[in-house]
């Protein structure tokens, strides 16, 4: 039996006996055995070949393979808890921050700090009341005289600091630029530029020109130099260290402008453009001496103490007038009667406040300017109580203020005496009408060249309008027309009612009467319209 095993075992042995019989005994036995015989034994791996690697020999991948495992620096909490306690040594502390790659913390501040301007003004000059000079036998004459003493040695010795920095300085001439740059600055404030305003201003000024700028529009000239500008005041100052030094000049101007601010709807608020002013005034300019590139800019102004203080407010548009109190007792009142009374009384009562409110516009009353002449003589009889056939000056501003103009007993009088033609000084039925004929073709003018419907007349318009009235006046900075438009201008906006219009038109028409009166015979090339619409406003 052994032996017949030992043959079966050397038969199975045989590897291509057992390829052969292996089917065959599958199917007989119709199971899967295991054979544990030599050829079920493991073999280590063999090479593929030199077709089929066992590892990948392209070069795209080695620094995949490289990073196939990836190192984790774990956290030393060790170490952290030395470093919460104050053991660990600046030594082991610097020796961690160079092995994680840091640069070690330091307790002082590296960065470069520059001082372009100062912040306030260095012993500033205190101008003398009245820009005058006071008697030497008084007090204040004599503390006058000591501070200019005193003074002058400090600005002597600030004049020497800065020529040591610009040896060809020289006050004298230096004053043109200073004034160059005062005016530069403004322009360019007017501009709304603030590349030059910071050329030609200091840090410190820069804030204070441009505090609520952008929500105004700013119209300013330099006229003229009344006098010659000159260095009052000189100091100088170091900051932080010797090195650094700054130079402060106080010039005084004495010039001619003008300026005019308008809000941000267009309304003016204060100044006017074509008025020409005298101003006054101590500018400051600073230069930083040490920096080779540094220049003169201006740095401030200085108000005295003795000066008026004005309104510091900081208004950014017109200030529309409160209703009185009284007027608003009188609405709650009618409207409390209007809710007792019953729908037909209620219907009675608007259509009553709604022929008010029409008549009382601002235009002008439409229904006065509207009449037919039997309207105009039943209102001419209404007005006429005493029935003399002639309204006076009272009774006439009476009918102007119920078509809704209402005026001053002065203008009444001016707007009679156009048409007053026997001297009565009272209007007639017939004087009357031709008034009535007059406001209506202001009004037709008005409303012709109001083209945007707005209800107000720029100069523009104005002066369009006043054309077509025969009158053409001087637009100069000065001249009759813009003198004109500021002594009918009651609410500082630049912009015309229709009522202001009439007062305009009214004016100017008796300008020409009282012209072509006293010009009879005369030379007109001494006594021309505009000086004498220019002396009838000034009045």
């Amino acid at each position: 039996m052994f032996g017949q095993c030992c043959g079966g075992l050397q038969l199975l042995s045989n590897k291509p006996a057992l390829g052969l019989l292996r089917p065959v005994i599958q199917d007989v036995l119709r199971n899967n055995l295991i054979f544990r015989t030599a050829s079920s034994n493991t073999f280590s791996p063999q090479s593929r070949g030199t077709r089929r690697p066992n590892r990948h020999r392209d070069e795209r991948f080695r620094a995949l393979r490289a990073i196939r495992n990836v190192k984790i620096d774990l956290q030393d909490f060790e170490f952290e808890r030395r470093r919460f306690r104050d053991e660990v040594t600046p030594e082991e502390m610097r020796e961690k921050m160079k092995k994680l790659g840091l640069n070690p913390t330091s307790p002082w501040q590296e960065k470069p700090l520059y001082i372009s301007s100062t912040g306030n003004t260095i012993d500033p000059y205190v101008p003398p009341e009245g820009d005058g000079k006071a008697s030497l036998i008084s007090t204040s004459g004599a503390k006058q005289m000591t501070d200019v003493v005193k003074g002058k040695g400090k600005t002597m010795t600030s004049m020497r600091k800065i020529r040591s920095f610009h040896d060809d300085f020289d006050p004298r001439t230096w004053v043109t630029e200073a004034e160059e740059i005062y005016i530069a600055a403004h322009n360019a404030l007017a501009a709304m530029d603030e590349d030059q305003m910071h050329r030609f201003v200091t840090e410190k000024c820069f804030p204070e020109m441009m505090h609520m700028a952008q929500r105004k529009t700013i119209r300013w000239k330099y006229l003229k130099t009344l006098e010659p500008p000159r260095v009052l005041h000189a100091r100088h100052a170091e900051i932080v260290s010797k090195d650094n030094m700054f130079g402060q000049l106080t010039v005084r101007f004495h010039s001619q402008q003008s300026l005019a601010v308008y809000d941000r709807f267009g309304r003016l608020i204060h100044g006017n453009e074509n008025v020409a002013k005298d101003v006054l005034e101590y500018c400051v300019f600073e230069k930083h001496l040490s920096n080779v590139y540094g220049t003169w800019r201006l740095h401030t102004k200085i108000i005295p103490d003795w000066m008026p203080r004005r309104d510091t407010s900081g208004r950014l548009t017109y200030l529309v007038q409160k209703a009185k109190p009284s007027e608003s007792k009188d609405k709650d009142k009618g409207k409390k009667e209007k809710g007792k009374k019953g729908d037909a009384g209620m219907k009675g009562a608007m259509d009553r406040d709604l022929m008010g409110m029409q008549r009382n516009r601002n235009v002008g009353g439409a229904a006065f300017f509207t009449a037919n002449p039997q309207q105009l003589g039943q209102w001419f009889n209404d007005i006429d109580k005493d029935r003399s056939g002639q309204l006076c000056v009272d009774e006439l501003g009476g009918a102007l203020a119920q078509g809704g103009l209402v005026y001053q007993p002065r203008f009444v009088t001016s707007l009679l005496a156009m048409f007053d033609h026997d001297g009565s000084g009272a209007a007639s039925y017939q004087e009357f009408q031709q008034i009535h004929m007059f406001l209506q073709r202001c009004q037709q003018v008005y409303y012709a060249v109001d083209k945007d419907r707005s209800g107000f007349l720029d100069m523009n318009e104005i002066g369009a309008a006043l054309q077509q009235f025969g009158f053409t006046l001087d637009k100069s900075p000065g001249g009759s027309f813009y003198t004109l438009l500021l002594s009918h201008d009651h609410k500082k906006t630049a912009k015309f009612d229709l009522q202001e219009f009439i007062e305009m038109a009214t004016e100017l028409t008796n300008c020409k009467r009282m012209f072509d009166m006293f010009a009879a015979g005369k030379p007109t090339a001494e006594f021309t319209f505009d000086h004498y619409v220019w002396a009838h406003s000034k009045c």
